[in-house]
């Protein structure tokens, strides 16, 4: 936490498989309380989850390439913005 002119910034990093690919910057007039800020940290850990099974989703498990599905969906949409 960091104090500037009656701000105070508290900076969460966002965790994903013990790497971070984030941090979150809260600006209050009130410091977070240890509560609040823990439950910042569970609610951000369950959206860094929800990309991960997001971008896994999009993979054929075997290969670990893009599946079908994601291939088709690209090409569409490569085509339809060529065609316009």
């Amino acid at each position: 936490m960091k104090a500037n002119s009656g701000v105070i910034r508290s900076y969460l990093a966002v965790y994903h498989f013990g790497e971070v690919m984030g941090v979150l910057l809260i600006e209050t007039q009130h410091g977070l309380s240890e509560r609040t800020g823990a439950l910042a940290i569970h609610i951000l850990n369950i959206y860094a989850n929800q990309l991960g099974l997001l971008y896994k989703s999009r993979l054929d498990p075997l290969t670990e390439l893009l599946n079908k599905q994601t291939i088709d969906k690209k090409v569409i949409e490569i085509v339809s913005v060529i065609a316009f």
